[in-house]
């Protein structure tokens, strides 16, 4: 999907059995943490994950917060703590038949074949307590942008929104655009950067990183 080789990624992805699911495997051991379920850690044990405002504006069960009546550990922001994962050996989604109707979807529907992309809309609006999708008449941008929706509803605290971002960027929902203002204003505007920087470690291990 990456590569944009949309008729090779529908056809691997039609493969995946819908039942099939892997996930991360995590444990609860006090002498162990690291292997852990760290989204729990830092989001309901710790105060530093805060579910930002637009996702705790969409009232959608796949999407769950509480508010834990205090501040984050900025001491700026109001902290919502996600419930997604209930303890350190909760298992994080990996890969799932689910994706891969996700990946069949958006393939087929950049190849100009919608039907796939409504039918997933409309069953995971359905899941999501959403009423019936109505933008059909708008074309593939506006399915896309919708389908983009519902799967970082689906895949919310799974780390797939930089890739669908980069693969999809005006059509991801939930991130801040270039020049619009950060949601902690003193930090001024969001920037462009669109990936992770190379931490500087791996640049100084690599002498054929580029600098300059």
């Amino acid at each position: 999907m990456q590569k944009k080789e949309y008729p090779a990624a529908a056809a691997a992805a039609a493969l995946v059995p819908a039942s099939h699911v892997y996930n991360a495997v995590r444990i609860d051991d006090a002498a162990q943490r690291g292997l852990g379920n760290q989204v729990y850690n830092l989001g309901v044990l710790g105060t530093t994950v805060v579910v930002p405002d637009a996702y705790r504006a969409l009232n959608d069960p796949r999407v769950t917060f509480q508010n834990a009546n205090r501040l984050a550990t900025d001491g700026i922001l109001q902290l919502y703590r996600p419930t997604k994962y209930s303890g350190w050996a909760s298992p994080i989604r990996v890969s799932s038949g689910l994706e891969a109707s996700y990946i069949v979807a958006e393939a087929r529907l950049m190849t100009g074949d919608q039907a796939p992309a409504l039918a997933l809309i409309a069953a995971r609006r359905t899941a999501g307590s959403q009423p019936a999708f109505t933008g059909a008449a708008g074309g593939q941008q506006v399915i896309l942008a919708e389908l983009m929706d519902q799967r970082a509803r689906d895949f919310w605290l799974e780390a797939k929104k930089l890739g669908d971002w980069r693969r999809n960027p005006t059509a991801v929902p939930y991130v801040g655009a270039t020049g619009s203002t950060f949601f902690k204003a003193a930090q001024g505007n969001y920037g462009n950067a669109t990936c992770f920087p190379v931490p500087i470690s791996e640049v100084n291990a690599n002498p054929n990183f580029p600098r300059g």
